[in-house]
């Protein structure tokens, strides 16, 4: 919520990481929910795995519940959904980097947590910070959407067109009081970004990726999964807040 006096989000009881008023058991509930949803995700190929133009080829939406649990449910939740996800990839690991669980578990346990802090920081930001925020994220989007341009024309300018699309119903949020979509946004970047950096950086940690090659990896992996988080979180949280006419408290 935001102050009238201020200008600045000003979160109400479940601002913190959920929805208000969740019992220990309802949060039990929802981390077995999110863990079944990033089990069914990874065992749908055509759903887990998203065909995207770059030398990854595929955008992983595995992270998505993860991020999701912290947001709406708070860190704890996050981190076990995480673990979920960690503990999935490393059963079904058909490469040595994913059977080693420093890379395949342990970045995961982190992504709730970073989508919970990031997502619970920018409700409480001033409304400043948020349009930085803001701005960063279409930045991001962009340079990824004028990557594609440059090798398929088309496809790159739906996205050109998307990503500008976005950054005007941000700052429309921005402009009538409604900070949780920037936060929402911020949130699934920054924790979708958390998996592909822990993971690449165990990877060249422990000498399985050059580390000249990680970055490329990460710009052209991680770029278009926090893209697919965002829009996906924004789509779910919005429904569940009432990011575009609701305000939170009627939760």
């Amino acid at each position: 919520m935001v102050s009238e006096v201020t200008g600045t989000a000003q979160p109400d009881d479940g601002a913190a990481g959920g929805l208000r008023g969740q019992s220990r058991t309802q949060k039990v509930v929802l981390a077995g929910v999110f863990s079944g949803m990033v089990i069914l995700l990874g065992l749908v190929p055509s759903i887990g795995f998203i065909p995207v133009p770059t030398p990854a080829g595929n955008a992983t939406t595995l992270h998505i519940p993860v991020i999701l649990a912290g947001m709406l449910a708070g860190p704890v939740v996050g981190a076990v959904v995480g673990l979920t996800f960690g503990l999935f990839s490393f059963l079904r690991a058909t490469t040595p980097i994913f059977k080693d669980p420093l890379v395949a578990i342990l970045p995961r346990l982190f992504i709730g947590v970073v989508a919970w802090a990031v997502y619970a920081g920018a409700l409480r930001a001033r409304r400043g910070l948020l349009v930085v925020i803001a701005a960063l994220a279409v930045f991001l989007a962009g340079s990824f959407a004028w990557q594609v341009h440059l090798h398929r024309p088309t496809l790159g300018s739906i996205y050109l067109i998307l990503v500008l699309a976005a950054g005007a119903a941000l700052v429309y949020f921005l402009w009538a009081g409604k900070p949780e979509a920037v936060a929402v946004v911020a949130g699934a970047v920054l924790g979708s970004f958390t998996n592909t950096a822990l993971v690449l950086g165990m990877a060249a940690l422990l000498g399985y990726l050059p580390v000249q090659g990680v970055l490329l990896v990460a710009i052209t992996h991680g770029i278009p999964e926090a893209i697919v988080a965002a829009v996906i979180a924004s789509a779910v949280i919005g429904a569940l807040h009432g990011t575009t006419g609701r305000q939170r408290s009627d939760l």
